[in-house]
């Protein structure tokens, strides 16, 4: 019984670890996010959306996001809420992790 005990702590454990691993990295997402250039952001998305030959107005249609805020974001200008960049990222299928290395770059 007291190895089926240990096991169960050592199991918690790991879960625990696990989750603390996943909520700092939760926390660097959203501070990368909240620090992001946003001309750096903008490049990023203006890049992407011409490589896979769309328009603004086709990318507006596929997000949900204005077009005048798509136009503002790849200019760089604008403060684009988290939920107006998530459903470019989705639309754009923009892996977080290439953006924020890239930002880290600048």
């Amino acid at each position: 019984m007291i190895n089926g005990n240990s096991n169960i702590f050592l199991h918690n454990r790991k879960y625990t670890t696990d989750l603390v691993f996943l909520l700092l990295i939760s926390i660097t997402f959203v501070k990368n996010l909240l620090t992001m250039d946003l001309q750096v952001f903008g490049q990023i998305v203006r890049e992407k959306r011409n490589s896979l030959g769309l328009k603004q107005e086709e990318l507006s249609q596929s997000s949900g996001v204005a077009i005048k805020t798509i136009h503002s974001i790849e200019l760089g200008k604008g403060n684009p809420a988290i939920k107006t960049i998530l459903r470019i990222f989705d639309a754009l299928s923009l892996d977080l992790l290439v953006i924020a290395s890239k930002n880290a770059q600048k």
